[in-house]
């Protein structure tokens, strides 16, 4: 709320000073959505982005980068929304952007690029996506090296790709080498270690660790209380993570007692010589 404050008191004084159509005022819409989208406030998120991008388009016209980035933005907001032919859109026209004008080595391209893999993932186009996360991830590692954020970043998310497909040992091999990198770079108590820790719990789960699953879970779970606070969407998915492991875990104990009480209770009609009931 704090930065939510400054943001909207630089964005009066520019828009009295400047006009509501100077390029410092998109800038300042930009950061502010940001702060929306943080807080899980995404409408209000996409009609600021909204806002900063007919700044940026009158300022600078359609082929600039403040103009991609507000697009790829909005696509973010769709994407978490579930709203796939919006996010494309939005995603694909600042790729097109961005590829003209940054090139296709910039990781801002790539991060575009990971984007449309990240959508096509979600609906179900696991080769599509793959190719387009290990483009994005080339990119990432030319640029910037095997130890950066965004590098891990990529291999988390080929990891996604993988765990989708059932591919879970795969997929933990490449999250551990995601996990790693974070730790190391960002520290454990970040927002992207979190991340890694609940996909992590994710695929254990599947895999019916569910103590394991349990314990990546509750790591992510602190982390997230503590960067995005309770009410955000990602820390509720979490805590609904860890009833689900919870309640599967209190399941199989209860089914392996009910199958220990019958065993006990065949044994004793065996040794007394009556029928088991």
């Amino acid at each position: 709320e704090e930065a939510l404050s400054g943001y909207r008191e630089a964005l009066r004084v520019y828009q009295a000073a400047l006009g509501e159509d100077h390029p410092e005022t998109a800038k300042v819409l930009n950061n502010m959505a940001a702060v929306f989208v943080e807080q899980g406030k995404y409408e209000q998120g996409l009609s600021t982005y909204g806002d900063a991008l007919r700044v940026s388009q009158k300022a600078w016209g359609s082929d600039h980068p403040t103009t991609a980035s507000c697009l790829h933005n909005m696509g973010n907001i769709f994407l978490m929304q579930g709203d796939y032919d919006e996010a494309l859109l939005r995603y694909r026209e600042a790729l097109r952007v961005r590829k003209e004008v940054l090139g296709e080595d910039h990781p801002d391209t790539a991060g575009t690029v990971g984007n449309i893999a990240g959508v096509l993932l979600d609906e179900g186009k696991y080769e599509e996506a793959l190719t387009g996360h290990r483009e994005a991830l080339r990119v990432y590692r030319k640029v910037f090296g095997d130890e950066h954020p965004k590098t891990a970043g990529g291999v988390h998310n080929i990891a996604l790709v993988l765990a989708a497909q059932g591919m879970y040992e795969e997929a933990l091999l490449n999250y551990d080498q995601a996990l790693g990198v974070f730790e190391r770079v960002v520290g454990r108590q970040h927002p992207e270690t979190a991340d890694t820790l609940h996909d992590v719990g994710g695929v254990l789960a599947k895999q019916v660790k569910h103590e394991e699953a349990l314990k990546r879970y509750e790591q992510a779970l602190r982390v997230r209380q503590k960067f995005l606070g309770e009410e955000h969407p990602q820390t509720k998915k979490t805590l609904r993570a860890i009833q689900y492991v919870r309640a599967a875990l209190e399941a199989s104990r209860s089914a392996h007692d009910g199958q220990a009480g019958r065993v006990c209770v065949d044994l004793k009609c065996n040794n007394c010589g009556t029928p088991g009931g």
